[in-house]
């Protein structure tokens, strides 16, 4: 509030320079145009006062947007780092329905490593003991539970 009222008073300072000019005839005296002199001096004080508060609260504001970018980016980054956590986690313990492989019925895969594409692809490594395999997995979220929704081996 404090620049807003230097505002008003600049602006006060102005309509008073003009009506204390606008009452003066060319007769007015060497002291009352000192008088005006200052009071416009100190007008333009106010003002340049007033500009430099309102540039300070410009910048504040922009470093405040910039601290908030950086906190919502964190956070965003936070709960990705959360979601891989839990997707590698459901891909880890249900690997043997994910791969479902027939030919090596009875085999246990175990995961071997887990590479996110982007948030909704995987590429899994993974292994039973003999073979190996890669698969790249299409997955999204229906509620709280994870979908599989295409599988490429």
């Amino acid at each position: 509030m404090k620049p807003v009222k230097n505002i008003i008073k600049v602006i006060i300072s102005f309509i008073l320079i003009f009506l204390l000019t606008s009452c003066y005839n060319s007769k007015s005296d060497n002291a009352e145009v000192a008088l005006l002199i200052k009071q416009k001096q100190e007008a333009e004080k106010l003002l340049i006062q007033a500009n430099e508060e309102v540039n300070n609260l410009k910048d504040e504001n922009f470093k405040l947007k910039l601290i908030k970018k950086e906190l919502d980016q964190i956070n965003t980054n936070e709960n990705y780092y959360l979601y891989k956590k839990e997707l590698s986690k459901y891909i880890e313990e249900n690997i043997n329905e994910i791969i479902n492989d027939q030919q090596n019925q009875g085999a246990t895969w175990v995961v071997t490593g887990i590479k996110f594409i982007n948030p909704f692809e995987v590429h899994i490594y993974c292994e039973d003991g003999h073979d190996t395999m890669e698969a790249n997995l299409v997955v999204f979220l229906e509620g709280n539970k994870i979908k599989i929704m295409e599988k490429n081996y």
